[in-house]
């Protein structure tokens, strides 16, 4: 059997992954960019500097769409969503800035 890699998926596990993960606040791990430490999971260590959790978003809706980009076929979004499919990309980007209006005011 060999894998395919199936970039609609990719691009739509992608978004709704990323959203997910921001909005509920659950990356895969935090970064202390003062101190160079990671730490798993969405605990904040004490006695650190403040953490960046964009990065642990990113790897985990990477990792997670790369899966289900193998698992699911192309075809199936390719056929049904033909022409809507751009519209999850800027949905995504609308609600990402949604999440994210308390640091643009």
């Amino acid at each position: 059997m060999k894998l395919r890699f199936s970039p609609i998926v990719f691009m739509l596990a992608y978004c709704l992954v990323y959203i997910a993960a921001l909005l509920w606040d659950l990356p895969a791990f935090l970064y202390y960019p003062l101190d160079g430490q990671f730490s798993w999971g969405p605990a904040v260590v004490q006695g650190l500097a403040p953490a960046m959790a964009w990065y642990g978003i990113m790897a985990e809706a990477a990792l997670i769409a790369a899966i289900l980009a193998v698992i699911v076929p192309d075809r199936w979004f390719a056929d049904r969503m033909q022409n809507l499919l751009w519209t999850v990309p800027m949905a995504a980007m609308l609600i990402c800035t949604f999440l994210m209006r308390t640091f643009f005011g």
